[in-house]
Parts: structure tokens; sequence; C-alpha cells
């Protein structure tokens, strides 16, 4: 049986919970973003097993702006109800 660490020597290399958390959504940030240029909303939420609202709140929230499908099959940027900052810009 190994010998059991103290709290000193594994606070060397574990994260704290506020560090996991900050990870965690810069995490999200970043596979929406790189989502976002290839994707609806609708298509990222299937491949990402999630529901389209939470995904679309998510990416309104933190300024990720998806591909959109607008008439005749093309797509766009433009969209009244979505945030100004594509994820092209970042």
């Amino acid at each position: 049986m190994k010998p059991v660490k103290s709290a000193a020597v594994m606070a060397d290399y574990l994260e704290t919970w506020p560090e996991i958390k900050a990870r965690h959504k810069r995490e999200k940030i970043e596979l929406l973003q790189s989502l976002c240029n290839h994707y609806t909303v609708d298509v990222a939420a299937r491949i990402l097993n999630t529901k389209q609202a939470t995904l679309r709140r998510y990416a309104i929230d933190h300024s990720v702006r998806f591909l959109r499908k607008i008439r005749n099959g093309k797509y766009n940027y433009e969209s009244p109800h979505e945030v100004t900052v594509s994820c092209k810009d970042t």
C-alpha cells in the first residue's frame, strides 16, 4: 500500500476548484469557437449531444456566433438576435 501524500505536497500539482471551473469554461468556449464556422447551432447541438436552446444561450452569453442557414440553403453570419462578434474575429 502506498503512503498517503500530505496536503502540502498534493497542493503543488492539483488544480484548485476555481481553476478547474475557469479551465472548463475556457474549454467550452474554445469548443464552440471550433464548431461555429462550420456548423449551425442545430448541427453543433447534435454533435455535442445537448439541447439546441442550451447551446444557443451559452453561445450568446459568451459572444460565440454560429453559422446561420437562410433562404435557398445559403449560410451567413448576419442575425439581429444573436451576438455581434463572429468567432472569425476572435
